[in-house]
């Protein structure tokens, strides 16, 4: 078990240097508010948005779908999948996120898109994805490379954002990221980096309380909803590490009744609240409670964390932040390299020969 006050054996194990990242991750959100770019101005008025992606590619605009749940004006979906819905046509903005510009499920979207003459955006470092936009004459929104799909989490949010910007779609949120930054340059500095004792250090707190347990992270159909989301695909692909996340109202409606069998493992899960006091509807606030009563009755450990920040994107950021540090930490208590995805990159060199 790697001692997360060494400093020395963190960077033996983090051969991929996936620490950095995290706390470069302010930096990128700034760089990709700087980020310039033109698109041709659609032919039609856009009637809805489709966002297509998969894995760290699609947790972006899982992030922008959360933050535009009441706010955007017209239906906008995440696809994670090789079709398209009946109703994309020339109306639709069909926004394709693959960071390597060679997922196989976001191409194929892509192909179905030109198909249906959608007014199509593709945001990616390169790859097949790239090409054919030059070839076919769509937009495409050049972002850094070099970066695991997952950590280019903020060049692929604020590049949505600023697509929907652009066309008129939504208003601006550079005041809401530039918040955003501020706020998460003080976390890291000052309570989640690796050079804040466990004793003071929030995030190595919870690592160590989740090892070798199965966390589950719950939120609500709100803000959170893609955070939720991204703490249980940090865990999994930074800690190497089976979580689960579930929504509320809807919890509430059927997983809290499962919540008593098997007895004998109940007390090896951990429940994480995920705490948005700002925008959490009032009934909602009270389904947390009492889920918590009955989850804390099996033996299970529960965990409250509550967004900070003023504006929903940096209270979003807020807390996926702490799950980029607490996977991190994790990853070094099972003794794992964070940054390599053997398994995943095994099935896609597979999948090549069928």
């Amino acid at each position: 078990m790697t001692d997360l006050e060494n400093l020395d054996q963190i960077r033996l194990l983090d051969s991929g240097d996936f620490l950095d990242l995290i706390l470069k991750f302010p930096a990128q959100l700034q760089e990709a508010l700087k980020n310039k770019f033109e698109l041709r101005k659609p032919s039609t008025a856009i009637s809805s948005i489709v966002l297509s992606g998969v894995g760290g590619s699609a947790i972006g605009a899982e992030f922008v779908r959360s933050r535009l749940i009441y706010s955007c004006p017209i239906p906008i979906t995440v696809l994670r999948h090789y079709r398209l819905p009946q109703f994309v046509n020339s109306s639709t903005l069909v926004i394709a996120c693959s960071y390597s510009g060679d997922t196989e499920e976001t191409l194929a979207a892509v192909d179905e898109a030109v198909r249906k003459k959608a007014k199509l955006v593709t945001v990616t470092s390169g790859g097949c994805l790239a090409r054919m936009a030059e070839e076919k004459g769509f937009d495409c929104v050049r972002i850094p490379s070099g970066y695991p799909p997952r950590a280019a989490m903020g060049f692929s949010i604020i590049s949505i954002l600023s697509i929907l910007e652009k066309f008129g779609i939504t208003s601006s949120t550079k005041l809401e990221a530039e918040e955003s930054i501020s706020l998460l340059e003080r976390l890291a500095g000052d309570e989640y980096g690796v050079s804040i004792p466990e004793t003071k250090n929030p995030a190595k707190q919870l690592a160590r309380l989740i090892q070798g347990k199965y966390p589950i992270i719950y939120a609500s159909t709100d803000y959170m909803e893609a955070v939720a989301l991204r703490w249980r695909e940090q865990i999994e692909e930074n800690a190497k590490t089976l979580a689960g996340h579930y929504l509320f109202p809807e919890m509430t409606h059927n997983e809290i009744v499962g919540w008593h069998e098997p007895k004998h493992l109940l007390n090896q899960f951990a429940a994480i609240f995920l705490l948005d006091p700002s925008h959490d509807h009032p009934r909602i606030k009270h389904r947390f409670n009492y889920s918590k009563t009955v989850i804390q009755k099996t033996g299970a450990s529960v965990v409250d964390l509550t967004a900070r920040g003023n504006s929903p994107l940096a209270r979003m950021f807020s807390l996926a932040y702490l799950s980029d540090f607490v996977s991190f930490y994790l990853a070094m208590l099972n003794d794992v390299d964070p940054t390599p995805i053997q398994v995943i990159d095994t099935l896609k060199k597979e999948l090549i020969k069928q």
